[in-house]
């Protein structure tokens, strides 16, 4: 895979990761601005192209993802987790509910595990794109072996 310009295939939390260092530098008093670089970000007036108007809604979408994220988590902590080299543990500290592995919109792979009640996963399934770790049907904690799939 070659280098590329455009940060166009990375995902809205990864481009807001690169747009925090580009802040860095802007707020920074050690290092100082010399000038924009014309190219797919910016045209040679130095006016931001298309492209960068993607990045911007990109950044907005960043920003949406992140307060769903919030809202989910107050409503959905996340498990608690211990891994090990053989084996992860996730377990909820609320005794009633019981960890799915769950759609995220900030983690890059995707997922994270949190703690339903059993009628509230069973209700949002789908919604939440919810797995059940293996053996982990009604349990609290589930014990997942890492040469399992």
């Amino acid at each position: 895979m070659g280098l590329s310009q455009s940060i166009l295939d990375l995902t809205p939390m990864q481009v807001k990761e690169v747009y925090s260092w580009r802040q860095f530098y802007e707020d920074s008093e050690k290092y100082k601005f010399v000038g924009l670089l014309i190219g797919i970000y910016y045209d040679s007036d130095g006016n931001p192209t298309d492209v960068f108007a993607e990045i911007e809604e990109m950044l907005s979408l960043a920003d949406e993802h992140q307060e769903i994220e919030k809202q989910l988590k107050r409503e959905y902590p996340t498990c608690a987790l211990r891994s090990r080299s053989e084996y992860t543990e996730y377990w909820c500290e609320h005794s009633q509910k019981v960890p799915r592995k769950m759609k995220s919109y900030i983690m890059d792979n995707g997922q994270r595990c949190g703690c339903f009640t059993i009628s509230d996963a069973k209700l949002k399934e789908e919604e939440f794109e919810l797995e059940i770790y293996d053996n982990c049907i009604t349990a609290n904690k589930c014990i997942i072996y890492k040469n399992s799939k």
